[in-house]
């Protein structure tokens, strides 16, 4: 269009003179600029108008259909994290003494759920799934540091997961002798390891006795033992019936485990998995809040394994 306008006015001005024809060839080239600017605002507005039309559009779109989408994916990645805290793996946190050194008050673990099979026990809190006994199931080892689930703390409440050390299987005969601990009537390896310190879940420094203990699979770990004259520092003889376990913690005098009528023998449909791995750790003065974490942070527990 700008073409056919600049046409014209070159052919008015042939008929003028020398002058007029310069002036009017200047005003046509002016012209000419002023239509190609008109041209690409048009085309720039045009753009504009598109991504407008666009934006019109988008704030149009039905929402109903956005918000359901972005529900069925959040309910998609909760089942995800459902089934593999069931079938998969679960985190825990321990929150007492009784299986120091090896877990301290603190510590975030991760257990394995596929070691000794599923059961009630397993899917909680989904527990009215399942029925009685245990599908999968398989023998733990002596010496397993396995989370099961105990009884109550209380008459009327829940009960309750303990974490502890796999000690007597079915058929074992399982006694402490002095602070010793003997099985089918032969002592457990038992060496001393001198005197170890820890800082208590109160933030005070106490000293323990320490000792490595051996099983007859292979498996070593440390106990301590906080005075001589524990009362279960002699024990019975406890034999370990069909499908039950006998469990200790490694924190001898402080730990409520088989030994104690409160707990007392542990059934095979109990057991929740196989501890693998301190995840991380927090000691006294680590709470919840992000900021006291690095007072508690016990760097060397990071990623540590458990024997």
């Amino acid at each position: 269009a700008h073409r056919l306008q600049r046409r014209q006015l070159l052919r008015h001005t042939a008929r003028l003179g020398k002058g007029a024809n310069q002036d009017m060839a200047g005003f046509a080239a002016e012209a000419g600029q002023k239509i190609k600017c008109c041209c690409f605002q048009g085309a720039r507005a045009g753009r504009l108008g598109v991504w407008r039309k666009a934006l019109r559009a988008w704030r149009a779109r039905d929402f109903s259909q956005l918000l359901a989408q972005s529900a069925r994916t959040i309910l998609y990645a909760l089942a995800v994290a459902i089934v593999f805290r069931i079938l998969v793996a679960q985190p825990f946190r321990i929150p007492s003494e009784s299986m120091q050194p090896t877990l301290l008050p603190g510590d975030f673990i991760v257990i394995s759920k596929w070691d000794y099979g599923y059961s009630r026990a397993s899917l909680a809190p989904f527990e009215f799934l399942a029925g009685r006994g245990q599908v999968l199931s398989r023998t733990p080892k002596r010496g397993d540091v396995i989370v099961f689930r105990g009884p109550p703390d209380e008459p009327g409440k829940p009960q309750i997961d303990l974490v502890k050390r796999l000690i007597g299987l079915p058929g074992d005969r399982v006694e402490m002798r002095n602070g010793a601990l003997y099985l089918n009537d032969k002592p457990v390896a038992r060496e001393p390891q001198g005197e170890r310190a820890i800082i208590n879940t109160k933030g005070k420094v106490e000293t323990f006795r320490t000792f490595r203990e051996t099983l007859d699979t292979g498996v070593s770990y440390l106990t301590f033992d906080r005075r001589a004259d524990w009362f279960y520092d002699d024990t019975p003889v406890f034999i370990v019936p069909a499908g039950h376990y006998f469990f200790m913690g490694d924190d001898r005098d402080v730990s409520q485990d088989s030994r104690t009528p409160e707990l007392g023998f542990v059934r095979q449909d109990q057991l929740i998995g196989k501890v693998r791995t301190v995840l991380a750790s927090l000691g006294p003065g680590g709470g919840a809040a992000p900021w006291t974490w690095a007072r508690g942070w016990r760097g060397e527990r990071f990623l540590k394994s458990v024997e």
